[in-house]
């Protein structure tokens, strides 16, 4: 997994810093709330209102390994 370091600790991080190590890291919500200390509601509200603007927050297809399976 690559390591995704804010520029400056101390602050919050912002959605697209949350977003590019959701995406690509293949990891759950919760594990990237953790991760950047912030809530996993944070989290979700970002991952939801970019899903109703049409730009939902995805995996690369076929990695995260609590998908479904369609048999």
């Amino acid at each position: 997994k690559d390591v995704i370091l804010m520029s400056n600790p101390t602050r919050a991080p912002t959605k697209e810093e949350v977003r590019e190590y959701y995406e690509q890291n293949n990891v759950s919500l919760k594990e990237c709330a953790n991760h950047f200390r912030i809530s996993e509601n944070t989290v979700k509200s970002w991952k939801k209102r970019d899903k109703a603007k049409g730009d939902d927050w995805v995996h690369p297809r076929g990695q995260r390994g609590n998908q479904k399976s369609n048999l």
